[in-house]
C-alpha cells in the first residue's frame, strides 16, 4: 500500500471511532436517565406498598391516629 492509502485508512478509522464514541456517550446518557427514572419509580412504589400495608392492617394493629373517637 502506498502512503496515501494508509493515511486515508487511518483517517477513516479515526472518523468511525469518533462517531462510535459519540453514539456511546448518547447511549450512556440515556441509560443514566433511565436509571434515575427507575430509582424514582422504586421509591414511589415502596411508598405505595407501605401505604397499602397500612390500609390492610386490622384495627387492633393500626395506630392511634386511625382509631375512631368514643362518641362514634
Amino acid at each position: 500500500m502506498n502512503e496515501q492509502k494508509l493515511t486515508d485508512k487511518v483517517v477513516s478509522l479515526e472518523t468511525t471511532l469518533m462517531h462510535l464514541q459519540h453514539e456511546f456517550e448518547q447511549l450512556n446518557s440515556v441509560v443514566l436517565d433511565q436509571q434515575r427514572e427507575l430509582d424514582a419509580m422504586k421509591l414511589k412504589m415502596k411508598g405505595l406498598n407501605e401505604k397499602i400495608v397500612e390500609l390492610e392492617l386490622p384495627p387492633e394493629q393500626s395506630g392511634p391516629a386511625d382509631e375512631v373517637p368514643p362518641h362514634y
